[in-house]
């Protein structure tokens, strides 16, 4: 009865036959083709061992045979990707990729030495390095290894010193200050932490300050008599009657007396025309007087100084020919000097000075025109 059971229905049990042996054909392709691409296995196999799978960012990188080997290779590349702040206070270094290390079963292949895994994490050798990852096929992974470290770093600045004045009656409040004492810049401490992002720097961050150096004052004197009180105390108190005359009847005066942008100004330019013509005029002397000085002086350039019969002197600078030599006795309007460009100028011009008593003054209030 079973025997004619079977008969009558043999072509059905060979249709299931076949369907089973088609269904362990594709779960063995599934299985196989799963563990080659992962390294896994699962299987009790040959070609198969237990080991420590690394992982970048969940893409598989190779497989080692004991844990501290990927560990280590991991802490190797770490240093050698830090090794360039080497000369800084590195606080904290770490990869931003998800690392992993997993334990499984991994096909023989997968399996790599130290070394071999040193270099498919992109150190080439000594402190070379790259940012690429390889697989143990020699594939490129999509993530790159990047490293983030965080440096503590201490700038120094320079404390500019405060200005304290020091106010003198004797001096005219107009006149060029006295810098009694330089001072002293003091230095500050600034702490910042940098965190840079595969050696470029990403973000800093203010920590703290430390004074390590105050600064000491600079002390400057200042004149606080006003120049009409002078001029008053002197024996000419009117333009009209006063014994200086213009020295060149340029016309024209392109820089006053007292400050300006390029700093205090003890005299008075005089020019003619555009200022380029003037060089070479002819000048004379502002009033009776002995020459006391004539030649080279820094930023003057070739200048004159007269000294005059109450002790008041007169200066002219930036000369190009001198007439004069030291000694000399000259009259007023007597032609001592031509225009020039020596010393520290812009353009030709005639720098006219008056000093009473030391000091300079404003020689607009003190000369007469001279005809």
């Amino acid at each position: 009865m079973a025997l004619k059971f079977i008969r009558k229905n043999r072509i059905a049990f060979v249709c299931v036959a076949v369907f089973l042996v088609l269904i362990a054909a594709v779960s063995a392709a599934t299985v196989s083709a799963r563990f080659a691409g992962t390294g896994e296995s699962g299987v009790d196999s040959a070609e198969y061992e237990a080991g420590y799978g690394l992982y970048i960012d969940n893409e598989f990188v190779a497989s080692v045979r004991f844990e501290e080997v990927a560990s280590q290779a991991l802490d190797t590349v770490l240093k050698a990707r830090t090794a360039e702040f080497g000369g800084k206070e590195v606080i904290g270094s770490s990869f931003t990729n998800v690392v992993s290390i997993v334990y499984s079963d991994y096909y023989t292949d997968c399996f790599v030495t130290s070394q071999e895994l040193l270099a498919l994490l992109g150190l080439e050798s000594g402190d070379s390095y790259t940012a690429e990852v390889h697989n143990y096929l020699g594939d490129v992974l999509t993530a790159s290894l990047n490293v983030r470290v965080t440096v503590r770093a201490v700038n120094e600045t320079e404390i500019a010193p405060s200005v304290v004045y020091v106010d003198n009656s004797n001096l005219l409040s107009t006149h060029e200050n006295i810098v009694l004492s330089e001072g002293q810049p003091g230095v500050n401490a600034d702490t910042y932490e940098y965190i840079y992002v595969n050696g470029e720097c990403i973000s800093a961050k203010y920590v703290s300050s430390e004074v390590l150096a105050e600064s000491v004052d600079r002390v400057i004197e200042r004149g606080v008599l006003d120049g009409e009180t002078i001029s008053a105390a002197s024996e000419n108190t009117s333009v009209e009657n006063s014994p200086f005359i213009m020295p060149y009847d340029g016309g024209y005066i392109s820089s006053g007396y007292g400050w300006r942008s390029m700093g205090w100004h003890s005299g008075i330019d005089i020019i003619r025309g555009d200022g380029i013509s003037c060089y070479g005029d002819a000048f004379w002397a502002a009033r009776d007087g002995v020459v006391i000085f004539a030649g080279e002086s820094g930023t003057y350039g070739q200048v004159i100084m007269l000294q005059h019969e109450d002790g008041s002197e007169t200066v002219y600078a930036h000369c190009s020919v001198l007439k004069v030599e030291q000694g000399d006795y000259v009259e007023q309007g007597q032609v001592i000097g031509n225009i020039g460009t020596t010393g520290y100028v812009t353009g030709p011009h005639l720098h006219f000075e008056i000093r009473i008593d030391g000091q300079t003054v404003n020689p607009l209030k003190f000369v007469r025109l001279y005809s």
